[in-house]
Formats: structure tokens, C-alpha cells, sequence
């Protein structure tokens, strides 16, 4: 990737990282009801680690467009999928609206990306909602369960990567997404004997 701030000065790299930051702060899926804060820092982290382990090799070159894909819903919003998928037109305008928000403040855009490397992102977005409402629903959260309905029919039409499709079957059938709390500390230490 070429260096996105050459020939840039301190002030307008100021001016990126406020307004990189502003896009963190948005809350996602203002739609549903959920416990707790859901914004596109804590997705985009989200996104970047499921990359990390699913591709690991990529994750040096590809962990920026992961951690910026969603920043600039600080002036789109977080447009609900649906809306995008069944209003003739609107995911066309918006996808270049983001686009050119992004190039702004000096970050990419995953259009620039292979197919191939274009699909990986969007696989670890998809997987990390797929998360998130899984674990609302474990909290109790019944309105995620629309979400996770769509989401995972989308899964069914049209299948995530290989890696990422066989990490889904695995979470959604073998694995607890309750994560241990007690008694690490304490294993850890008993190792060390």
C-alpha cells in the first residue's frame, strides 16, 4: 500500500485521526435493542481479530481495512442492512459516499482490494455480527433474533470463504460463545508448578 501521508502535514493527520475517531464512537444497530454499547470500534476490533485468526498471513496488509471499513458511518449511519438490500439504488449511493469519506481522512476502502481479499473482510464482518447477536442472545436478548435469522440465511445464500464458512459450523454447533472467566488466573498458575 503506498504511504497515505505523504505529502501530508501534521495538521491534516490531526484533523484524520479526530475524525477516524469520531467514526469509533458510533453506536451500530440502533434498530435493535440491545444491553449494552455496540460501536464500530468494539466491531471493527472484533473484525480485526477474527481475521487474525482466520488469516493470519493476511492480517499484516489487510488489518487496516478491518478496523476502518465502518468509519465512515460517523456521517452515514449505520443504515440498517435490509434497507440497503431492498431500496433499489441506495447501497450504490451510500458505498460512494463511504468511499470518498474514507479517502478524506486518509484511509481505504475495501473496493481497492481483490476479490478474493474483499471477501475475507466482509466474512469477518459478517461473522463478527453473527457473534455479537449470538451473544445478546445468550444475555437474554430475544429482539437479536431476527438478526441472527437473516444473517445466517445470508450464510446459506451465499457462503462465507472455506476457512471462514467451517469456524461458523464449528461456533454455531460445537463451541460454548461463552467465554471462560473463572479460574484462569488459577490454571495458569498451577502450570507453572
Amino acid at each position: 500500500m503506498l504511504n497515505p501521508f505523504e505529502n501530508t502535514t501534521t495538521n491534516d493527520i490531526a484533523k484524520f485521526i479526530v475524525q477516524s475517531r469520531a467514526g469509533g464512537r458510533t453506536e451500530r444497530c440502533h434498530n435493535i435493542p440491545h444491553h449494552g454499547s455496540y460501536n464500530v470500534a468494539a466491531h471493527s476490533w472484533g473484525v480485526a481479530m477474527l481475521l487474525y485468526y482466520i488469516w493470519p498471513d493476511d492480517f499484516p496488509r489487510l488489518a487496516i481495512y478491518c478496523l476502518a471499513h465502518d468509519v465512515p458511518e460517523a456521517w452515514v449511519g449505520d443504515i440498517p442492512s435490509p434497507t440497503l438490500k431492498y431500496t433499489p439504488g441506495l447501497k450504490s449511493v451510500v458505498e460512494n459516499l463511504e468511499v470518498r469519506l474514507l479517502y478524506r481522512i486518509a484511509l481505504r476502502s475495501t473496493t481497492e482490494l481483490s476479490r478474493e481479499d474483499e471477501a475475507k473482510v466482509r466474512a469477518c464482518d459478517q461473522l463478527e455480527f453473527w457473534l455479537w447477536a449470538k451473544e445478546q442472545q445468550a444475555f437474554g436478548n430475544r429482539y437479536v433474533q431476527e438478526a441472527i435469522t437473516e444473517i445466517e440465511r445470508h450464510f446459506l445464500e451465499q457462503p462465507l470463504p472455506d476457512l471462514a464458512q467451517k469456524l461458523f459450523i464449528e461456533l454455531s454447533e460445537n463451541t460454548s460463545l461463552l467465554p471462560t472467566q473463572q479460574g484462569i488466573i488459577k490454571e495458569l498458575n498451577n502450570e507453572r508448578k
